[in-house]
């Protein structure tokens, strides 16, 4: 049975899946604009067509300064108090803009989850296999929910069942794989391997095949398992993301 981790009032792992929307931006006043847009574009008749905002620090100008951090931060959750947020930043190596050293990156995370202001924080937990499962302890001491993940930008791994395993080991609350589908083949296998974990683990999923191959495993989640889908509002945070407004009617 999968756990749910309810974020605010929203439940990942049960009910339908969540349509999730990144931001960034290089500055306080461009990422809160930037969310403003995002939410504005994103309201329908019935409402918001977002359940989950993650911002997306690894463009941030000022992430090396803790108290702009937590401006930003506290500016967000102000403006938006009932919005559940993901706290990212995501490294070069997984196919963000981020090149902070090891220790920097580490301490950026603890930065936000002091902060009170975001509900799940994003602990890439391959790349930094050795600190990031202190990491997630001392996250989760502070009361906030870890996404640990995994992304491979340019291919889909053969082993990714073994990844999944290593990630769940890691001890976050929700499971991230993101790849890279060269091929439908590619996309098929991530879908296996997603549904796999789903039947033999209590987390949550989140995983996607990116690129125009693996478009499918953004919308059909009923077969990959995917608790959450990323969508775009403008331009795309990642190959073949799919507008939040195609994306409505496959998931709600």
């Amino acid at each position: 049975m999968t756990n749910v981790v309810t974020l605010r009032t929203v439940e990942i792992g049960a009910g339908r899946p969540k349509i999730a929307v990144s931001i960034a931006g290089q500055e306080i006043e461009q990422v809160r604009q930037e969310l403003q847009r995002v939410l504005t574009e994103g309201r329908s008749e019935t409402g918001w067509d977002i359940d989950l905002i993650e911002i997306r620090m690894d463009m941030f100008s000022s992430v090396t300064q803790r108290e702009t951090v937590r401006l930003l931060l506290d500016v967000l959750r102000k403006d938006n108090p009932s919005l559940p947020f993901l706290f990212t930043y995501r490294s070069k190596q997984e196919g963000g803009k981020g090149t902070l050293s090891e220790d920097a990156y580490g301490q950026l995370l603890l930065w936000a989850a002091e902060s009170g202001a975001v509900d799940a924080i994003d602990v890439e937990g391959l790349h930094y296999q050795e600190n990031a499962p202190g990491w997630i302890a001392q996250i989760h001491e502070r009361g906030v929910y870890v996404v640990v993940s995994y992304h491979d930008a340019k291919k889909t791994p053969e082993n990714m069942d073994v990844i999944l395993q290593r990630l769940s080991a890691c001890g976050g609350d929700i499971v991230k794989l993101a790849v890279m589908a060269n091929s439908t083949e590619d996309a098929c296998r991530l879908a296996v391997a997603s549904r796999k974990f789903t039947e033999q683990f209590c987390q949550p999923i989140i995983s996607m095949a990116m690129g125009e191959m693996g478009r499918t495993t953004r919308i059909c989640l009923e077969k990959t398992g995917s608790s959450v889908t990323f969508g775009a509002i403008g331009t795309p945070s990642a190959p073949g993301q799919i507008p939040v407004k195609e994306l409505v009617p496959w998931i709600k």
